[in-house]
């Protein structure tokens, strides 16, 4: 059998992804990681955080597969340190290993990641932020004056002046991309 390869980086519309999704061949199967979802034939699989014990073992996991012993002898509590930087997500933990393996310090590799002008802030704001509608902007905004202090969602609905539904949508993107989290009491 050979392989099918398709640079989906290059895929503008979903409805291009969707359709060469759909003439796959079964038996096979195709996984598809993205911050934007494709509609009628995903399964979404949400990856949160991970706990402190989980984020300290792919620490240790990752650093064993660069073999980099000087990491893998660092205690838990060490790693947990480290790992709590960038709140115990995967993605940002290996990000971080990357760059150490890169040879940056570990305490500048896990800082930079929360500036706003490390490479993971530049690839979600270049090209996630991008892909978002005027009304996801607006809201996005809208939260920029609240700092980091949470806002009531009837507040933003209310300053941003969005219908209804739109508004729901606009939500519903933003949480799906991992630009907003909606906390609820």
């Amino acid at each position: 059998m050979v392989p099918l390869w398709k640079d989906l980086e290059t895929i503008i519309e979903n409805s291009d992804i969707v359709n060469f999704i759909k003439n796959i061949k079964r038996p096979s199967q195709v996984l598809i990681t993205s911050r934007k979802g494709l509609g009628e034939i995903e399964e979404r699989y949400p990856l949160n955080d991970f706990s402190d014990k989980d984020a300290i073992n792919l620490f240790r996991t990752f650093s064993f597969e660069k073999h980099r012993k000087d990491l893998v002898e660092f205690s838990n509590e060490e790693i947990k340190i480290i790992v709590n930087k960038v709140k115990n997500y995967p993605l940002l933990i290996k990000w971080g290993l990357g760059k150490v393996m890169l040879w940056k310090t570990i305490e500048n590799a896990f800082t930079e990641i929360n500036t706003g002008d490390s490479e993971i802030a530049k690839f979600s704001f270049n090209d996630i932020f991008n892909l978002f509608n005027e009304n996801n902007k607006i809201i996005l905004y809208t939260m920029i004056i609240y700092e980091e202090n949470s806002i009531p969602i009837f507040e933003i609905k209310h300053i941003t002046n969005l219908k209804k539904n739109i508004f729901e949508d606009c939500i519903k993107d933003l949480t799906l991309c991992s630009f907003i989290s909606q906390v609820f009491p």
